[in-house]
Order: C-alpha cells, then sequence, then structure tokens
C-alpha cells in the first residue's frame, strides 16, 4: 500500500498485447481434466507441520462455478505507471476503460461460454480475501483465479479490528451465508500502511487507522528498534497480519461458525511485491480449543466448547517449525520469542 507516497510521472512503454494477438483458452484448457480437489499451495515438506489443511477450490459438479483461470491479460490503459502492461495513467482516459471492458467480456464469452450466465445465478466462493487496497496486490490476480473464486473485503493495510463493522459484515455475510471454507488475511510487504505507522509524521484522517498497527509497534519496539529499517519494515507487516489472523480468531461470527461443525480455516499469508510470490506464514487456525481462553466465547446454548488450551496464535508465531511456502524455515522463527500482538 503505497497510496501516501507518490507516483512516478514517468509513462512507461505500451507493451499491451492487442485483442488479435491474444491465444484463446477454453475452460477444459484452463483447468485440470479430473475431479478432484484443486490444491492452491505445496504440499508440506519434511519437518513441517502437517495439520494446516491445504487451501483448496473444489471442482465438482455440484459447484457450476469452477475456477476461472484463464490467460487474458490485462488490457485496460488506464493504469499506474508501474503497471504489468506498460501504459500510464496520465494518457487513459475512461472511456478506455469501458473499451477494454467490452474486449474483456467478448473474450470470456468466447472462451468460456455460459460463465456470466452461471454468476448471474448465484455466487460460491470458497474463499474470503482480507487484503490490502494497494492497487499492486489484486486479489484474484496474484491467485490466477477470475470472477466468482473469491469474496473480498479490502482496507488499508488489511487491518481487522473489532470496531469496524464493514468488515465483519463481509465476515458474517461470507460465513454465515456464503458458507466459505478459509478465511485468508493477506499483507505484502513494503506497504505504506505499516512503513507509515514506523514513523512519526502526520497523515490526516488515516493517522487514527493507522493506531491500530502502531500499537503492534508499540508492544515489540524494543526488539524492532534493534533491527534495521527493511527487515524491520517486514517484521511488521506479518505480525499484523498475525494480529489480524488473531482478531478473526475472537469474533463470536467465526466461533459460532466452528461450534456448529462448519468447515473454516483462518489463514495468514503474505505478498511478495518484488517477484509476485505469497509467502504462508503457517498461521492456520481451524478450531476454537486453539483461541485464547478469554476471548473463547460459550455457545448461543451456554455451552463452552473450549474444553482444553490448544496452541494460541502467539506460540504459533514463536514456533521453530514455522515455515514459509516454500518449505524453507522462516527467518523470523529464532527472533520471534519475544514479539507480542
Amino acid at each position: 500500500m503505497n497510496a501516501l507516497e507518490q507516483p512516478s510521472t514517468t509513462p512507461a512503454p505500451n507493451t499491451a498485447a492487442s485483442p488479435a494477438q491474444l491465444e484463446p483458452r477454453t475452460m477444459e484448457n484452463a483447468m485440470p481434466t479430473n475431479n478432484d480437489t484443486v490444491s492452491k499451495q505445496p504440499k508440506p515438506q519434511s519437518g513441517q507441520p502437517t495439520s494446516v489443511p491445504v487451501l483448496s477450490i473444489s471442482k465438482d459438479e455440484s459447484n457450476p462455478f469452477p475456477s476461472l483461470i484463464t490467460d487474458f491479460p490485462q488490457l485496460v490503459s488506464f493504469e499506474s505507471p508501474v503497471s504489468s502492461t506498460g501504459h500510464s495513467t496520465h494518457n487513459g482516459t475512461l472511456s478506455d476503460v469501458l473499451e477494454n471492458n467490452l474486449q474483456w467480456s467478448t473474450h470470456i464469452q468466447q472462451t468460456n461460454p455460459g460463465l456470466f450466465e452461471k454468476l448471474n445465478l448465484k455466487q460460491m466462493p470458497e474463499i474470503l480475501w482480507i487484503g490490502c487496497s494497494d492497487a499492486r496486490v489484486p486479489a484474484e490476480s496474484i491467485c490466477g483465479l477470475g470472477p466468482g473464486d473469491l469474496f473480498v473485503h479490502r482496507n488499508i493495510a488489511n487491518v481487522v479490528v473489532h470496531t469496524d463493522l464493514s468488515m465483519l459484515s463481509v465476515v458474517q455475510y461470507a460465513v454465515d451465508i456464503l458458507k466459505v471454507k478459509h478465511i485468508v488475511v493477506c499483507g505484502h510487504y513494503k506497504c505504506g500502511g505499516c512503513m507509515s505507522a514506523m514513523s512519526n509524521k502526520q497523515f490526516g484522517l488515516i493517522d487514527n487507522w493507522l493506531r491500530n498497527i502502531k500499537d503492534i509497534y508499540s508492544a515489540n519496539a524494543e526488539r524492532l528498534d534493534l533491527l534495521e529499517e527493511t527487515e524491520k519494515g517486514d517484521v511488521l507487516v506479518e505480525l499484523n497480519v498475525a494480529k489480524s489472523v488473531w482478531n478473526l480468531c475472537h469474533t463470536t461470527i467465526v466461533q459460532n461458525a466452528w461450534d456448529r461443525g462448519q468447515q473454516l480455516s483462518v489463514h495468514g499469508w503474505v505478498y511478495r511485491l518484488s517477484n509476485g510470490r505469497i509467502e504462508d506464514l503457517q498461521l492456520c487456525i481451524t478450531q476454537k480449543d486453539e483461541v485464547n481462553s478469554v476471548y473463547s466465547y460459550v455457545t448461543t446454548t451456554g455451552i463452552h466448547t473450549a474444553s482444553r488450551r490448544g496452541t494460541s496464535i502467539n506460540e504459533k508465531l514463536k514456533s521453530p517449525n514455522r515455515h514459509h511456502a516454500s518449505g524453507t524455515p522462516t527467518q523470523l522463527a529464532s527472533r520471534l520469542d519475544s514479539l507480542e500482538l
């Protein structure tokens, strides 16, 4: 999220492909041919925790909205100077966006006939994505997904707090109505919100929102201040994601779903702008007994289902077995032993 920084005004060269250059790709070519679940993250390697469920999207006859993976490139010319298409915002107009939408719609109808008719009837996403508003982190694009695959909520620095009624409304609809199986909180390194929270500058109304991240920094200042700036920023980004995962699990929305026996996992991810890769922080919470007891609510019937204290999120952060999605131990594991959310 670099909304607080001024972008470069130098237009990049125009390298977008024309519609005539696009090679059509059918759903059969885009998707696997079997009916098994399509894994969206690598299998745990030796030494990794095996209890973390694989985040996946089902492809079966009962789900009319399989994952849409297409080679259709972005043609929008009304984009930032750093966009992958090379188009500059300063030379584009909103009419270009509407024209590109027409081309996109035509392409989808030709390569995936009937898709819009299906989407017009109902949405059946299996993932709720809570991410940053940063324009460089488009949820569907970086996940290789398309219309109907993600239910999305985005805000400055992907912050989850119990006073945000907009976010809570999205979570309740996703969990109670859509019955999503996964909630992913995805931050990104070089997040402008986290970087701004580490400074003493005033940015206006947003300072009140960034206070949530400042509180995380303040609780860990003694350790964070020993790190150089880049590493400090990366650690704060990860802690901010972890805090949001924690706060989600403390909501009655998520806990009531677990009490009902609903399949629901909450994940913490971070996207790296420099290489376009998502890193799994291995913060996956799947049941109520992993929530700290003081935040574990009784059910509506008055029965407390958390009969034992499981591994807290703080303990997961400090676990030496925590790995990135690549399978290599995270460098953060050894220095999180005294960091607090």
